[in-house]
């Protein structure tokens, strides 16, 4: 056994602090942390979290996961003041707080291949964020029993080599202690792994574990009241009472606890734990083969060579100094830039997360490239998201398209659409080695503009039909690509034609089809530019094309550039390709539901050209198809107009269906040249629409259903669609009136029924029906509505 000194522990482990040093840091120099805590067992968990969400510019808190020991009730109980907490922090729905396991390591590793097993919210979460792409490894601090943590290396192995274990707990080398003792199997199945495991000992009543670092009541009267941020509305304590600062919560804790010692204090356990992984000179740190449990106690193994870390004499005055100031001086934490950006949700990978939440993604806009419309509509660009937002949209489309041109009898062709290269005025060729710097600060605007008012933007790098015969030949509306518009390569030296080819040999120049490298530096360096930009925001989902036809050569080829110049920027990223064939159970759209390597989520917009059942039915078949592993399913384009989709009307049908169906996008196509002639877009019509989905999306929990017409019946064709959480709550809508009967077998009680009129975005009528049996369902009257059903608080 060794001791490490501070500045050799920083150098093995990579930590960032040291004393003297000044804790604000980068983000890529703060400690990526998980919390593990089972909250509600004494008070020093309460601490605990409060320094480590007051230490934002230290660490990088990517959740806080719970976990029940014998004191403290449920692990339902844990949960709530671990939010209670949270709340009191400041940082309420900023910081996920997730529910882990209530029995023991081995009661449940025999079922980790199930998908609700205990603890399974935490479990996933873990080793989805040790996954991360991050070149930070992720520190799990638990700080009661080691299940969880247990459970996620068990589960997936894979990620032994990305984590740092710091435990709170043992008393070693002497037998017994609180945490240990409540899953012995947990913390032996972690000393016979090989990751990185480190013990703060508690060691009760000795100088030299965390049992030292110790506040009393007085102290606490003294410095705590007011400290932290105010929060409205006050918060209720665990003891009762309404607190509206952590500062003043703190006291009341200390003052509803036995005290011990002379003066009677309480140790600080747990705090002490993140205090040394914020700066580990203020303990000590001894290097030891790992030791096992045998009965109660500890047997020493001299000749293992697996190593651990124990942490011993801690500087009880420096860390109760600095955590004082903290809670007057606080930073508070927020998500890490990869858990802020857009992602499957890891609690239901049908969805997306933003900003560390699930979020429906429901929108529209009169143009699909609105970067190049700046001026779009009678106020601009601005105006338009502006509108978006404020009827509950969050979702736009961007091709990355060139192609339009100023119509004087539409104000949605405003802009002469601009091209990536440079043009010379003179002779109107274009130098593909020089960017058109307007082009780019347009698409830079447009991402900040989206970022700021929290819209997702689907970008779809290659549109064919800017290659097509009205958009790639010579001239001013020509493309760039095209070997007669540009002084950088000939037809001869290429093979490209000089006029548009429905066969899109622009769409064929990787080396596994035609093989044209020269054009290939050019397409290349344009992405490679696009993704200079773009990666840096954490609100963009990538597509590499529009209904593509070409071979899966080039998407794939796309596809991989996308994620390696991501890998290369240290972001994640998520990609997908949108097929041409309007039948989803074509052979083509296997190439994106097969590969969730490489797509990590499927778009399914052609299926909007279907209409009335066959819309549904299509769009359960694909969901069927990517439920192992499950992908969201976006639909970025939703066809209802004069030539696509069956007209306006049944284009708001699509975005319901969508909704009950499953999907995790929902997006009016523009209205083209003509009103309506693809789609809503921002109409009148498409406001209320998004308006009343949102309505519903706030009132029903669309992340825990599932489509489920099985439990309708007197149905007729495309007459209801249903989607439910089975005994918990249940949702049917209605495109055009009609009665169905809803199997309530599972819902025990009395249920409350609420009608939204969708075409008004008003709820109406209400209704109590009872459970446990078959429930007639008729809508009001003809026209649009939905009813949700839930039990009566």
């Amino acid at each position: 056994m060794r001791t490490i000194t501070p500045l050799l522990f920083l150098t093995t482990f990579c930590l960032l602090a040291v004393p003297g040093v000044s804790f604000g840091q980068s983000d890529s120099e703060r400690i990526r942390v998980i919390l593990d805590t089972d909250a509600n067992n004494e008070l020093d968990d309460q601490h605990a979290i409060a320094y480590l969400l007051f230490n934002g510019d230290v660490f990088d808190v990517e959740a806080i996961t719970v976990n029940r020991t014998r004191a403290g009730g449920g692990v339902d109980q844990h949960l709530a003041e671990a939010q209670r907490v949270v709340r009191l922090c400041g940082l309420d729905s900023k910081i996920p707080v997730l529910l882990g396991a209530d029995k023991s390591f081995e009661e449940i590793r025999g079922q980790l291949d199930q998908p609700d097993f205990d603890g399974a919210e935490a479990v996933n979460f873990i080793i989805e964020r040790a996954k991360a792409a991050d070149s930070r490894r992720l520190v799990l601090l638990p700080v009661g029993k080691l299940t969880n943590i247990a459970l996620a290396l068990a589960k997936d192995p894979s990620i032994i080599s990305k984590v740092r274990v710091v435990w709170l707990g043992s008393n070693y080398p002497k037998r017994g202690e609180y945490n240990q003792e409540n899953d012995v199997g947990s913390l032996n199945d972690i000393l016979e792994t090989e990751v990185e495991f480190e013990i703060a000992t508690v060691r009760y009543g000795q100088p030299s574990g965390t049992d030292a670092v110790r506040a009393t009541l007085d102290e606490i009267r003294k410095i705590m009241p007011g400290k932290g941020p105010k929060v409205s509305p006050p918060v209720t304590g665990r003891h009762g009472g309404q607190f509206s600062t952590f500062g003043d919560y703190a006291v009341s804790l200390f003052e509803n606890i036995r005290l011990h010692g002379d003066p009677p204090s309480r140790a600080l356990f747990d705090m002490a734990a993140v205090a040394i992984v914020k700066n580990p000179a203020w303990a000590t740190a001894v290097q030891m083969p790992a030791p096992i449990l045998k009965g109660d106690g500890w047997v020493d193994r001299p000749d293992n060579p697996r190593k651990i870390v124990l942490w011993e004499n801690f500087d009880r005055k420096a860390i109760m100094a600095d955590f004082y100031d903290r809670m007057e001086n606080y930073q508070l934490a927020s998500l890490p830039r990869d858990v802020r950006r857009i992602q499957p949700w890891f609690q239901n990978r049908r969805y997306w997360q933003y900003q560390g939440k699930p979020v429906l993604l429901v929108g529209g806009s009169d143009q699909d490239n609105l970067f190049n419309h700046p001026n779009l509509g009678p106020n601009g660009l601005k105006a338009h998201l502006d509108l978006l937002v404020s009827v509950g949209g969050n979702y736009v489309r961007n091709t990355m398209s060139s192609r339009d041109r100023i119509d004087p009898d539409s104000d949605l062709y405003n802009d002469i659409n601009r091209y990536p290269f440079h043009r010379d005025p003179q002779t109107g060729l274009y130098d593909l080695d020089r960017w058109d710097d307007i082009y780019w600060k347009q698409f830079r605007d447009f991402l900040e503009m989206t970022a700021e008012r929290d819209i997702i933007v689907q970008i779809e790098i290659w549109d064919r039909w800017d290659y097509g015969p009205n958009s790639y030949g010579v001239g001013g509306s020509g493309h760039p690509l095209n070997p007669d518009n540009n002084i950088n390569y000939t037809r001869q030296e290429t093979g490209l034609p000089e006029k548009g080819d429905m066969s899109y040999p622009i769409f064929r120049t990787v080396p596994e089809l035609d093989d044209v490298p020269v054009v290939l530096a050019y397409q290349e360096a344009y992405v490679q530019k696009m993704l200079s930009i773009s990666l840096a925001y954490p609100h963009v989902l990538y597509c590499v094309s529009n209904e593509t036809t070409s071979p899966e050569a080039w998407s794939t080829h796309w596809a991989k550039f996308v994620h390696e110049q991501a890998e290369q920027t240290g972001v994640g990223v998520e990609v997908t390709e949108m097929w041409n064939h309007w039948d989803l159970s074509n052979p083509m759209h296997r190439r994106t539901f097969d590969h969730p390597d490489l797509y990590s989520f499927v778009d399914i917009s052609q299926n909007n050209h279907q209409t009335g059942q066959t819309h549904w039915d299509n769009m359960q078949a694909a969901r069927r198809l990517v439920a192992d592993p499950p992908r969201p399913m976006n639909n970025v384009k939703i066809y209802g107009g004069e030539r696509h989709g069956g007209g306006l009307v049944e284009g708001t049908h699509k975005l319901w269906r969508s909704i009950l169906g499953g999907c995790a996008s929902a997006r009016f196509h523009r209205p083209g040249h003509q009103h309506g002639y693809y789609g809503a877009g921002l109409n009148e019509l498409a406001q209320t629409h998004l308006r009343s989905a949102r309505m519903f999306g706030q009132a029903f929990d669309v992340f825990a259903a599932k489509p489920n017409n099985g439990l309708l019946s007197d149905r007729q064709e495309n007459e209801a669609y249903c989607a439910a959480d089975p005994g918990k709550q249940y949702a049917v809508y209605f495109p055009d009136g009609g009665s169905v009967t809803l199997d309530l077998s599972a819902a025990k009680g009395a249920y409350r029924a609420r009608w939204l009129e969708i075409e008004r975005s008003r709820w109406s009528k209400e209704a109590t029906i009872d459970g446990g049996k078959p429930a007639p369902l008729k809508a009001p009257s003809s026209g649009q509505w939905v009813v949700l059903i839930e039990p009566v608080e």
